[in-house]
């Protein structure tokens, strides 16, 4: 599970074709600068429940739900007073995934297998929630109803959901573009103040050709969880940008065999030139860096001997 947020009349920066020799061009767009979020969930086995949507507010009307029913069939709405998650909603959507998840087929035909074979069917229905640390759903209430409702919640490490994260790195991209496409579509169209209502009618139109079960699988095969396979976010997470050569006097200095090559990081590298290449050291300097080092070495042998 992710969540993303939307600005409801933001659209991406686009080209567009202009007359030859036109100094400046206007295209129409949306003023409605409202927060929303989106708390989404899908499986290995291209599937996905319905949404759950943060709307900035009090309270949710019942002309809202038939609006979000009407644009999106089965969904859920939550309000907060900035359209962000937080821990109340957070476990209002986990009992949200827990009504979705827990009769599926997949479950269904499990325990129908286990009945058979006669294994204990309280070891069947377990669900694995992958998620982030946001502290929406980080903290006592959201953990304790995972453990009385056999549900696996696992943290992925922080900053790492743009390497592990299966909707950051494949589905809300993608999402993103084709709402920001609707909304220039609609502003062309003289239609502005995109509203909740404009934005559950856009969702609900654009969800379909990104939710498809090929893509929700390819999400999970880009971040190496089906099949299985940590070497295509390792291979991500080693890529380093390529560095220019270095100057030639520099060079020259670093094939000596009297210093050591230099450090990978680009602070350490810029430490590293104002030592060992700076040639403003002094010999008295290094003399008392090496005095120094000597003094910490002698005093570590002493604690060790102590131990």
């Amino acid at each position: 599970m992710d969540e993303t947020g939307t600005l409801m009349g933001y659209a991406y920066s686009a080209k567009v074709v202009i007359l030859r020799g036109r100094a400046t061009n206007f295209k129409t767009v949306d003023g409605s600068r409202e927060w929303v979020s989106q708390i989404d969930c899908i499986g290995m086995a291209g599937t996905t429940i319905p949404p759950f949507i943060v709307f900035k507010g009090h309270v949710h009307t019942e002309r809202m739900w038939e609006e979000a029913y009407e644009a999106l069939g089965d969904c859920a709405i939550g309000v907060s007073k900035n359209g962000w998650s937080n821990q109340e909603i957070g476990l209002k959507w986990l009992r949200h995934f827990e009504h979705y998840t827990r009769r599926t087929k997949v479950w269904q035909r499990t325990a129908a297998k286990a009945a058979e074979e006669g294994r204990n069917s309280e070891l069947i229905g377990y669900r694995l929630l992958v998620m982030d640390g946001h502290s929406s759903h980080i903290n006592v209430d959201f953990i304790k109803y995972c453990w009385n409702h056999k549900i696996i919640p696992v943290c992925l490490p922080p900053h790492s959901t743009h390497l592990l994260q299966p909707l950051d790195l494949v589905i809300f991209s993608p999402l993103k573009r084709a709402y920001s496409s609707k909304v220039d579509e609609y502003a062309a169209r003289g239609i502005t103040g995109i509203n909740k209502e404009y934005f559950l009618k856009i969702l609900g139109e654009i969800r379909p050709q990104i939710y498809t079960k090929a893509l929700i699988r390819s999400a999970f095969e880009a971040v190496g969880l089906l099949p299985y396979n940590p070497n295509r976010a390792l291979v991500r997470c080693s890529a380093r940008p390529s560095t220019p050569p270095p100057h030639p006097a520099e060079a020259t200095i670093l094939s000596s065999p009297l210093h050591p090559p230099p450090p990978d990081s680009a602070y350490a590298r810029s430490r590293y030139q104002q030592t060992i290449l700076n040639p403003e050291i002094t010999p008295e300097a290094t003399e008392a860096c090496v005095n120094s080092l000597i003094t910490h070495l002698q005093s570590l042998e002493n604690s060790l001997e102590l131990l």
